[in-house]
């Protein structure tokens, strides 16, 4: 596991970004800035994939989680934020963030520090 906590630390500094991310998205969608709040939700879903693909390298190397269950969770909502932004529904986006994709996020992001944070300190101290 040693081998891969660069890997795990970047993964926790990217949920805190992605994070960031969705709540200035949802703040901006309403507002003049939605070209830009899409562009960002595009990279904030992009970022979620790629953290999602890190941690699959060491999905047998952590205890038991339900992180599966929780990226299902948000994948599936995924799907209909981009399809509402894809209608020009930025209404139904800003929805969907606020009452899916943020507290779903948060959850996973929980699940993955509870996770991370121990295996960082663990090499790191």
């Amino acid at each position: 596991m040693e081998r891969y906590i660069d890997m795990l630390q970047r993964t926790l500094e990217l949920s805190d970004t992605c994070l960031e991310g969705f709540l200035y998205v949802k703040d901006q969608l309403d507002g003049i800035y939605q070209e830009q709040a899409t562009i960002l939700l595009q990279d904030a879903v992009e970022a979620f994939y790629k953290m999602k693909f890190a941690l699959d390298i060491i999905e047998n190397q952590l205890e038991e989680n339900a992180l599966d269950d929780y990226t299902s969770d948000i994948s599936l909502v995924m799907e209909h934020v981009i399809t509402s932004l894809e209608q020009n529904n930025p209404e139904l986006c800003v929805y969907l963030l606020e009452s899916s994709v943020i507290p779903a996020f948060i959850t996973w992001k929980k699940e993955l520090d509870r996770l991370l944070l121990p295996i960082c300190h663990q090499y790191l101290h």
